[in-house]
């Protein structure tokens, strides 16, 4: 005869399947909103990034100082501010309100510089001055959602999955960015009867218009709760970072890697001026350049997320790392057999560098994160991402040297420098702990699929 006991536990058991089937469903759907988050960015990319400003510059005539601004106004705007919202969010049960306003932030930015690209003829240094504070508030509003974000994915997305979520996002972005520098390319050359600079307002428009709606997606997700712990200040996040990277061996090694890479961007920008200015490349091949790139990063997605799935941390840096180095040779390369080559074989010979640039970002982007969320303990990620991040800010402060650099020294001690970094940083990555295992399925998958089928077979007449 069933007890009382029996009959309750039995309806327990029911409720607790019934919370389970709704949890699995509430997963699958931030998945899905995640991963359309990252795939229609792949729109905003060629259209917002680093790539057409400089072109837009170079367009202009502007100082060289501008375009090795671009990379370091970049990386003040994205990592500087994490610090502090590191300090704000670690804790908090909430962080997307931080996204939101991030968002705001962004799209105010984006307005800014289309309303600046297309009235730059009018006054070319006051109207440069407007875009470039509208560029650095963009970039602020995408440093500050940067913490919200990933603290958000950390929730949401479990380890042995979290390759595929990026993979996903990165592979669909690749698809995306491939059309719209397709789009850029056409846009740029003037082939659609848009002169500069409305070609280029037109371009920074559209990348507006996509990210209001790129941001609306995050913010469906929904946000599980946080258990509240008291948030430090910003100085006790400080605290909290220097002593993680003494305790923490994979910690310091990794942030070594990162400054490394970062000052090994000195050089990056300069590589699209050379080609245009030296090599004297035709603008029609930038947006076949960006579509190879983009076309690269976009297989590059779906190589990388089994391997970030799978492979321990140490072999993700080297990697990450190793394409980088390898990338920075190529352009060494590149500069320095420009002059015995003709104009017909420039342009191929050109291409490898943006072809190798795509694969190594690509690796960068999803080797990055996955490496830090597996390092980073459970609520410490605001305060790991954060004190990284503003150091490696703060690395790239010396990025804009590069254009002083190029006037001193020329292109090729320029690019033999960067070449030196990304040496370093790979040799620093391949010191990472070996001892990592590969990530496995977590053991609540089990007991999931039990519970649900205990679930049917309640309900089997």
């Amino acid at each position: 005869m069933e007890t009382s006991q029996d009959r309750a536990a039995t309806t327990t058991q029911v409720i607790n399947a019934d919370e389970v089937v709704r949890g699995v469903a509430i997963a699958r759907r931030n998945f899905k909103l995640g991963v359309a988050n990252g795939v229609l960015g792949g729109l905003m990319d060629p259209l917002s990034g680093v790539f057409v400003i400089t072109l837009f510059l170079t367009t202009l005539n502007g100082p060289q100082f501008l375009v090795g601004l671009l990379p370091a106004m970049w990386s003040w705007g994205i990592l500087l501010p994490q610090m502090i919202v590191a300090g704000k969010v670690r804790g908090k049960r909430r962080v997307m309100p931080w996204y939101k306003g991030a968002a705001v932030i962004r799209v105010t930015g984006m307005v800014g510089m289309t309303v600046s690209a297309a009235v730059v003829l009018l006054n070319r240094d006051l109207v440069l001055l407007i875009f470039f504070v509208s560029y650095l508030v963009y970039a602020v509003g995408c440093g500050v959602s940067g913490i919200p974000f990933i603290e958000v994915v950390g929730k949401i997305v479990p380890d042995h999955r979290k390759g595929s979520f990026f993979g996903y996002r990165q592979f669909g972005s690749g698809a995306m960015s491939i059309f719209a520098s397709a789009v850029a390319g056409i846009v740029i050359a003037e082939h659609l009867g848009l002169k500069f600079p409305y070609n280029f307002a037109a371009m920074f428009g559209f990348a507006t218009i996509v990210g209001v709606i790129v941001f609306w997606l995050w913010t469906r997700v929904d946000e599980p709760d946080l258990v509240a712990v008291k948030a430090p200040e910003t100085a006790s996040v400080f605290k909290l970072g220097l002593r993680a990277l003494r305790s923490d061996r994979d910690y310091r090694l990794f942030t070594i890697v990162r400054l490394l890479a970062t000052f090994a961007g000195i050089a990056g920008p300069f590589y699209l001026v050379f080609v245009t200015k030296v090599m004297r490349v035709p603008l029609d091949a930038m947006g076949i350049y960006m579509m190879a790139s983009t076309g690269v990063s976009l297989f590059g997605g779906l190589l990388w997320a089994p391997v970030a799935n799978r492979t321990p941390r140490h072999k993700l840096i080297a990697i990450s790392t190793g394409l980088q180095f390898a990338n920075a040779i190529c352009s060494v390369l590149v500069i320095a057999l420009a002059g015995n080559l003709s104009a017909e074989i420039a342009p191929f010979a050109a291409a490898p560098v943006f072809l190798m640039g795509g694969l190594a970002s690509s690796a960068a982007v999803m080797f990055n994160d996955t490496t830090l969320l597996s390092i980073a303990p459970d609520g410490e990620r605001p305060t790991y991402f954060g004190f990284l991040n503003t150091l490696a800010g703060t690395a790239s402060f010396v990025l804009p040297l590069g254009g002083l650099m190029l006037e001193a020294w020329g292109y090729l001690p320029l690019f033999a420098l960067a070449t030196t970094l990304a040496a370093a940083a790979f040799l620093a990555a391949l010191s990472l702990s070996v001892s990592s295992a590969r990530l496995r399925r977590p053991s609540f998958i089990p007991r999931l699929t039990n519970a649900i089928s205990r679930r049917r077979a309640d309900k089997t007449p």
